[in-house]
């Protein structure tokens, strides 16, 4: 009997992926432990190898399929003398949208469903059967489910239907108002990209379940300025940005605050030994969060490094599951793109984000004096269940002290 090859859960919270291509064909013959395909998930693409030996039966989905479901069967294996032909025919494909389980999705006060009502997914009285992310776009459009067409499976409403009756809405709308007026111009639909996606979802998340504590502080970083250039200058020191001195007194101040370095669990605080920083990389498909391990045991010239390797591998989607999950407490950087200040979104289930702007330099008084100093942005976003002012600030004044007095990072490191 054929088996199974199995669309796998590479993260755990993976619940779907594209199959980025195939590297092998109907027919061809498979080792244990071979590469057959490239598996794309939210942050890079992985190699699925296969854990039997085989030939190649069939392949369920084409390259480039989009969102299929974990677990779903995406190709078959033949048995020594089995033949294709054999096969039991693919059944009809889902979408991951028609195939998630209703119950992702809470409701507050549902009734109870009756036997009749259960025989349409989702069902219940006034309720319109409807996918989980159906829903979620027709809150976020403003339309109400009962006014959508369902095509999906007993009637249900999927989230194509409730594309379609948003593009509905809006042409009437313009057609309406006129085509003087001024949101009416045409535009392109663009797909967003799985880690778009992802991205999208987990920032709603985490703005909508987390109440974020604001905090900022300005730094002043002539000083820091100052010691980066002497050690340019003599060869001596190590090649190190701005972003890796930061990413160094963060640690250091996260080690002096550890109630910081933390998540909010069902009513309790999480809080870890290790200083493992997510640091934010700018990708065509949008932010990934590569954690530097141990970051507060690290020298400078070890930080430098191993931004650099993660950046890198980053950008070409290389990244292995290990070295974005597991971060403590993230940090983002926007100074190289010419913002002057920033107020991030915490990074789930993570307690806090620090978000840096750009060093520029501005007037400042000095014992009643005005004189220009370079001065950085640093505002920190923080879970309020774990995070009060009082830890807040205590956590700023670390990271001000480290970087306002830079050689005492080389003493704590």
């Amino acid at each position: 009997m054929a088996k199974e090859i199995l669309m796998p859960a590479l993260t755990p919270t993976m619940e779907s992926g594209a199959i980025a291509r195939w590297l092998v064909q109907p027919g061809d013959q498979v080792a244990v432990g071979q590469v057959i395909a490239e598996i794309e998930t939210d942050k890079s693409v992985l190699e699925l190898e296969t854990l039997h030996e085989g030939r190649i039966g069939e392949l369920r989905f084409p390259d480039g399929a989009q969102e299929v479901p974990v677990d779903a069967v995406i190709a078959l294996l033949l048995e020594p003398g089995e033949d294709a032909a054999s096969l039991p025919a693919a059944p009809e494909r889902a979408t991951s949208e028609q195939a998630a389980p209703e119950q992702s999705v809470p409701e507050q006060s549902m009734p109870e469903q009756s036997a009749s009502e259960q025989a349409v997914p989702g069902a219940a009285a006034g309720r319109v059967p409807a996918s989980p992310s159906a829903r979620r776009l027709a809150r976020e459009a403003g339309l109400s489910l009962a006014s959508i067409p369902g095509t999906g499976p007993g009637g249900r409403v999927v989230a194509k239907d409730v594309r379609a009756a948003a593009q509905a809405a809006q042409a009437t709308a313009i057609e309406t108002a006129g085509a003087d007026a001024p949101w009416a111009a045409p535009g392109e639909e663009q797909t967003l990209s799985t880690l778009q996606k992802t991205m999208a979802r987990r920032m709603a998340q985490a703005k909508a379940t987390i109440p974020h504590l604001y905090g900022s502080l300005d730094i002043r970083v002539g000083a820091l300025r100052r010691l980066r250039r002497q050690l340019d200058e003599s060869g001596d020191g190590p090649k190190a940005t701005l972003n890796d001195w930061i990413v160094l007194a963060a640690a250091q101040a996260l080690r002096d605050n550890p109630s910081l370095n933390a998540q909010y669990r069902d009513g309790k605080a999480l809080r870890f030994s290790r200083v493992d920083l997510s640091i934010a990389v700018a990708t065509k498909e949008g932010l990934v969060t590569p954690v530097v391990r141990e970051a507060d045991r690290k020298t400078l010239t070890q930080i430098a490094q191993e931004t650099r390797r993660l950046a890198e591998r980053a950008r070409l989607r290389q990244l292995r599951p290990e070295e974005y999950q597991g971060g403590t407490f993230t940090i983002s950087n926007a100074g190289g793109f010419g913002l002057k200040q920033i107020w991030p979104i915490i990074n789930p289930p993570q307690a806090g984000i620090l978000g840096v702007g750009q060093a520029a330099q501005q007037p400042v008084a000095t014992d009643g004096a005005l004189q220009a100093a370079w001065i950085l942005p640093a505002t920190l976003a923080a879970d309020h269940r774990l995070i009060d002012g009082a830890i807040a600030g205590a956590f700023l004044r670390s990271l001000q002290a480290y970087l306002e007095h830079p050689a005492r990072l080389f003493l704590e490191s």
